[in-house]
């Protein structure tokens, strides 16, 4: 069996490949200054798959946002981690926002800080089970479908790079994931 491929077909084959590599070959001792946009816009590359999730994503980019210095991979690790579960608490339907936008610091309170919200139209979490989502193997999903490592790992990937991790949820309203992250971290 053969296959043709069109020249639109070979330009999103080395699309992926080009992407996958940039992950996957991320020295993970060494830290660099990226376009945040950049890597969001790469991981929902990676991620997109029409036959699985009716989802639409809006993108509301901080046009003037400042790149930072963070481990790449890393925090692409942290926004598949995050865009699945979303995906998923939607049951394949439904709308993903992701915003970025700079904070303003505080005198005393340090670094120049960036944002990334990711809110989601799922099912959301009870007020009862928010405690948890961030340890270790807790999950909501069944067996074949989840670890409840991919939160947990999301925690500690922000708290290596400085960061923080918070979430607002209400059941049947959605999920709002906040991650604040200065604009270059200490080793």
């Amino acid at each position: 069996n053969t296959v043709d491929y069109g020249l639109a077909d070979i330009e999103k084959i080395l699309k992926i490949v080009t992407d996958l590599k940039s992950f996957s070959k991320e020295d993970e001792t060494e830290y660099r200054q990226v376009n945040l946009h950049d890597l969001i816009e790469a991981t929902l590359y990676v991620i997109h798959d029409d036959s699985k999730y009716d989802i639409e994503i809006e993108k509301q980019f901080d046009e003037v946002l400042p790149q930072i210095k963070c481990f790449p991979s890393k925090l692409s690790q942290v926004f598949i981690n995050l865009l699945v579960n979303s995906a998923q608490a939607m049951e394949g339907k439904g709308l993903i926002t992701i915003k970025t936008e700079r904070v303003k610091s505080m005198p005393r309170k340090g670094k120049p800080r960036v944002r990334i919200t990711v809110i989601d139209t799922g099912c959301g979490i009870p007020d009862d089970k928010l405690n948890q989502i961030f340890d270790p193997f807790y999950t909501t999903k069944s067996v074949k479908k989840g670890t409840g490592l991919g939160l947990s790992i999301t925690y500690d990937i922000i708290k290596a790079h400085g960061g923080r991790i918070t979430v607002r949820s209400k059941p049947g309203e959605g999920t709002t994931f906040f991650i604040t992250l200065p604009q270059s971290i200490d080793i």
